[in-house]
């Protein structure tokens, strides 16, 4: 996104596709993981996100969401959830600044209004 909107005025409009290697990745199979349901609270169902190491991963604090409950067992997926989707953005530059020395030095913009998405109806 940066790449594409580096250097345009404002009132610019801009299409950018992102493939999935430069989004969130291709989605891993080896990232769907089956625990037993005991090793869950209770309350536990579909969609809900816990944060931590499956069995087996080496990836410390990765967010796992609950995929399917049946059999005593929980399915775990550990991928993003756009893992494997390519990306499509329209963009419409509305103001340029300067970025700040604390920005550059950060790499991010501190003012929550630099850069504001709404989903296209």
């Amino acid at each position: 996104m940066e790449a594409a909107l580096d250097g345009r005025p404002a009132g610019s409009r801009v299409e950018v596709r992102l493939e999935p290697e430069e989004a969130f990745g291709d989605y891993d199979a080896a990232l769907l993981k089956v625990e037993p349901r005991e090793s869950f609270p209770r309350e536990t169902e579909l969609g809900m996100r816990f944060e931590g190491r499956a069995f087996g991963d080496e990836e410390p604090d990765r967010i796992y969401t609950v995929t399917d409950i049946a059999g005593g067992k929980v399915v775990l997926d550990g991928n993003h959830p756009l893992a494997g989707m390519a990306l499509k953005f329209l963009a419409r530059v509305v103001a340029v600044r300067p970025a700040s020395a604390q920005e550059i030095e950060h790499r991010s913009a501190e003012d929550e209004r630099a850069f504001v998405m709404r989903p296209l109806p």
